[in-house]
């Protein structure tokens, strides 16, 4: 039986509230004023989160910027946040090199990726409007050409003054479902990245939950073994910590249809 070292609660929390400084700041009048991380620490220490996950939100770039580089870190759950950050963000797909960031640029639908046997690759592609999660029109959930949907400033200051009163308004902050909920209604089309080097087909909802799934994974293992927190030992890649799942639900319309 190893040593408890984390709370997986708050390393869950750490890992899902990392990046909630990008749609503040890009909410913002002065989205370079401060970088993603600053917002992040800024905010979350407003609303009496811990040391640990405001550390993880400033740090999770682990950059040598004076104050924000991670081998600064006092808590292990910024180190965990670090490696499972850069884990998850190793699924984005990169198509160029084109330096910079475009911060006009929507959501990318996973249409544009979808290649067809014997079929030309299509010219248009496919984006979403900037915008809350879970509307009452049909149209909301659907992308629609790119050369007309654009992340539109005034769509990113709405979307920001909302998460900041839904997170004012939880009765538990530390209820990891809450949560979830709320980055799911105001992160589900932002955008993860605005490099241009990336496709951008990632939301900001689904890089956040696919990096707290990663970060209670290695938590829990080094909490299981008793391993010393160290950076070189959470980022081992020998350590079996992770299991994905894949299921199949093909035939479920027919069965869908059959009930009266």
């Amino acid at each position: 039986m190893g040593v408890r070292l984390f709370d997986l609660n708050e390393v869950a929390l750490a890992a899902l509230l990392h990046d909630v400084g990008k749609l503040l700041q890009r909410g913002s009048g002065i989205p370079r004023g401060a970088t993603h991380g600053e917002f992040g620490r800024v905010f979350l220490g407003e609303l009496g989160y811990s040391e640990a996950v405001c550390e993880a939100a400033l740090r999770h770039h682990g950059r040598g910027r004076l104050g924000q580089s991670v081998a600064e870190a006092e808590f292990p759950t910024t180190l965990v946040t670090y490696v499972a950050d850069n884990l998850a963000s190793a699924s984005r797909r990169e198509e160029t090199q084109e330096p910079g960031f475009d911060p006009a640029a929507p959501l990318s639908s996973l249409l544009n990726f979808i290649r067809l046997e014997g079929k030309p690759t299509p010219m248009e592609r496919w984006a979403y409007r900037l915008a809350e999660y879970g509307g009452e029109e049909v149209d909301s959930y659907l992308p629609g050409p790119a050369s007309s949907v654009e992340a539109d400033p005034s769509a990113y200051r709405t979307l920001k003054e909302g998460i900041v009163r839904g997170f004012e308004g939880l009765g538990d902050p530390q209820n990891v479902n809450s949560v979830m909920a709320l980055l799911e209604r105001y992160g589900s089309y932002v955008r993860s990245s605005t490099a241009r080097a990336d496709t951008g087909d990632i939301s900001l909802f689904d890089h956040s939950r696919v990096t707290a799934a990663l970060a209670v994974c290695i938590a829990g293992h080094l909490n299981a073994t008793g391993a010393e927190p160290t950076l070189s030992e959470i980022e081992r890649g020998d350590a079996e910590r992770f299991l994905f799942v894949r299921g199949d639900i093909s035939g479920v319309q027919s069965f869908l249809e059959l009930i009266s």
